[in-house]
């Protein structure tokens, strides 16, 4: 694997342990949820939504009475049975925590279904979505089956992969590999308006091989639309995405660049340039596919 496809390929920021993410998620999400309720709290509740100014200070100070006198019962309650308090205490913790675990996992191994060379295990089952469905563990496992059909060849078995995923409980660049996956299916059912529209959305997932699917997808749809494809090229810039990439991704863009006009086809090497003129003569694009085609000596004197 080359350097370009290494450093596109990677996992997402993912940590090395399932455990160790977890833990980290777990912490981090008490200290949001500390932080967001001091905030509702002291300012919360005065929108003006609620009615008049009299009315929502009404609210405002019922809702606070209610907080404090339900803290104050907790911790009457708590002091009085401390032990089942301490108990009940560390089962919510510990059944927490291990949510946060189990998500962490599930979502190494989703990159790690998305990354690997198909070759290297086994097919996805159903059986291989074993979270319950309340838990956040659940969507993942059944992204994960969804990409493993798709790399397969299986747009059926993905598309119900995803019929029940709850979307809601992914992360933004989680949603990118639905995105992905939806664009995928509909390609490989001709419905091409929406691979186009869910492709663009999808990238980049950090999974070279989808993205490089959906990246093909992308050029297609938008090459006869300038200023779409123009803002595509300047977005995969921004995720890092060059000239001198040698993974597919950088020979779809050099084709979207000598499309612009902001990179001169002669500049392509002879394989890449001959990859060009098939792809602009399939997607009606003759001018292109000529100048593809052409020789420094054979252009027209004033083309740059």
């Amino acid at each position: 694997m080359s350097d370009d496809a290494r450093h596109h390929d990677r996992r997402l920021a993912l940590p090395a342990s399932g455990a160790s993410a977890g833990t980290r998620d777990f912490a981090a999400t008490l200290v949001r949820g500390s932080g967001r309720f001091l905030v509702w709290f002291c300012v919360g509740g005065l929108g003006a939504d609620w009615g008049p100014p009299r009315r929502r200070f009404a609210m405002f100070a019922l809702l606070r009475v209610l907080v404090v006198l339900t803290l104050v019962f907790l911790t009457s309650w708590g002091l009085a049975n401390p032990i089942v308090a301490t108990v009940l205490i560390s089962t919510l913790l510990a059944g927490g925590l291990a949510a946060f675990i189990a998500r962490a996992k599930a979502r190494a191994a989703l990159y790690d279904v998305a990354t690997r060379e198909l070759g290297s295990f086994e097919a996805l089952s159903s059986s291989n979505v074993t979270a319950p469905k309340l838990l956040p563990a659940r969507p993942l496992q059944e992204l994960a089956l969804a990409v493993d059909r798709i790399r397969r060849g299986d747009a059926r078995g993905a598309h119900d992969a995803l019929s029940n995923l709850d979307v809601e409980q992914l992360h933004t660049d989680e949603r990118r590999m639905v995105e992905a996956v939806r664009a995928l299916v509909a390609r490989s059912w001709s419905d091409t308006k929406t691979a186009m529209v869910c492709a663009l959305n999808a990238f980049p997932t950090g999974a070279l091989d989808i993205d490089e699917r959906i990246a093909q997808i992308s050029v297609e749809g938008t090459w006869h639309d300038g200023v779409r494809l123009s803002r595509m090229a300047d977005d995969w810039a921004r995720h890092g995405i060059t000239e001198s990439d040698t993974t597919n991704l950088g020979k779809l863009l050099r084709f979207t660049l000598v499309k612009l006009a902001r990179v001169d086809p002669c500049a392509l090497p002879g394989d890449e340039r001959r990859e060009l003129a098939e792809l602009a003569r399939i997607l009606g694009d003759f001018e292109t596919a000529a100048l593809a085609r052409a020789t420094p000596s054979s252009r027209a004197p004033g083309y740059r």
